[in-house]
């Protein structure tokens, strides 16, 4: 026992280098601005975000992944968290921010427009630096709109000189260069740190039907990430075949997300859910809840009321908005059950029109991506 004796004796310094020699989970977490997408990655239904942790965003065009990120950053302000914002597709301006519930005036809100992996490297380097040093206590968020969109040098170099040459294989190894420290500097800090990313889709029909094996995230990228919440959306088909954008007729501004948890170390993997999305406010928190909880088998339906229990019951939206937080106590009381909420009725995905300027530049992004992972 001389040998861990010695060992012992030596943590104190380990400590002091900041070398962790404890596990722990994350002390706090940031919702997403919804309970059941929090229940997908976090496996709590107020849980989300984990601090120290990277998680990524992910999906296919146009799917909601800024929408997304820029809820996360209302819920943080919420809890008192700086935001030091790095926006890459011009995606995250004030005014939208700003319409999702981000208040982008105060003095703890850093907005960066960057360009390449080595400004992102050396802007997010810094500030974890500076932290660091001045032995910051107030928790920051760090946001990463997207990666994708984010050139290497070369790929900077060559537009300088009026060249397209691509960069086969060196996006992903410098994405990757990038991630890695940025996993150890945060380890047990109060930081967090969010980015977006694309996924492009099989081409395998047979493995398309299958969430887990639809969609390709590069490899070498997802090492880094503690959570990976993929983000689709839908569309709804009406009685009479017209295509719908919500589950109700009232919804023609925004869409219907399918999310899964592609990849969590603190519960279940590809748990699954479904929230609306309006296209020009934040989340409701308690939207999916309450399919949800009938996954769960904590509410049970029958005619035209739903039942909580012998002696609550409702009829209607305005019942629910009565009883939604006895529904989610009684979900949280069930949390630790795998969560795979399915859409009702026939779905079709939504995608963009194939000749539009945007897809045409975005497709070339996921083959680009695709190369990357290969390699």
């Amino acid at each position: 026992m001389s040998f861990m004796k010695e060992i012992r004796k030596g943590e104190a310094k380990l400590v002091e280098g900041g070398i962790a020699i404890k596990s722990a989970r994350p002390s706090y977490w940031i919702s997403t601005g919804s309970y059941v997408l929090n229940k997908i990655i976090s496996g709590k239904f107020r849980g989300g975000i984990g601090q120290g942790r990277l998680a990524a965003v992910t999906g296919p065009s146009s799917a909601g992944k800024s929408f997304l990120v820029g809820n996360i950053a209302r819920e943080a302000q919420k809890m008192g968290i700086g935001l030091f914002v790095l926006d890459a597709e011009n995606a995250l301006d004030d005014g939208f921010m700003q319409a999702l519930g981000v208040d982008t005036e105060k003095e703890d809100y850093f907005y960066r427009g960057i360009s390449t992996i080595p400004e992102a490297t050396k802007m997010v380097s810094s500030f974890i630096k500076s932290y660091r040093e001045h032995k910051e206590e107030q928790p920051f968020l760090i946001i990463v709109d997207s990666l994708d969109m984010l050139r290497t040098s070369s790929q900077a170099d060559n537009y300088e000189k009026g060249e397209t040459k691509g960069d086969q294989g060196q996006h992903a190894k410098q994405t990757k260069d990038m991630l890695a420290p940025w996993v150890h500097d945060i380890k047990g800090m109060n930081l967090s740190i969010v980015c977006t990313k694309q996924v492009f889709q099989e081409q395998d029909p047979m493995l398309q039907k299958n969430p887990q094996t639809a969609w390709k995230f590069t490899e070498s990228a997802k090492y880094a990430f503690s959570q990976i919440l993929l983000v689709t959306k839908f569309m709804l088909k009406d009685e009479s075949g017209k295509k719908v954008p919500g589950k109700s007729d009232t919804i023609y501004n925004g869409i219907r997300l399918k999310a899964y948890g592609m990849k969590t170390r603190f519960t279940k993997p590809f748990q699954s859910a479904t929230v609306e999305v309006p296209y020009e406010t934040g989340m409701d928190p308690y939207d999916g809840l309450l399919e949800a909880a009938k996954q769960l088998g904590v509410v049970t339906t029958g005619g035209s009321w739903t039942y909580l229990s012998e002696d609550i019951k409702w009829s209607g939206d305005a019942g629910f908005q009565k009883y939604k937080e006895a529904v989610l106590e009684a979900c949280v009381a069930k949390e630790s059950e795998f969560l795979n909420v399915e859409l009702e009725g026939e779905i079709v995905e939504a995608t963009e029109s194939s000749d539009s300027p945007s897809t045409k530049r975005k497709k070339k992004l996921m083959e680009e991506a695709a190369d990357d992972s290969a390699e």
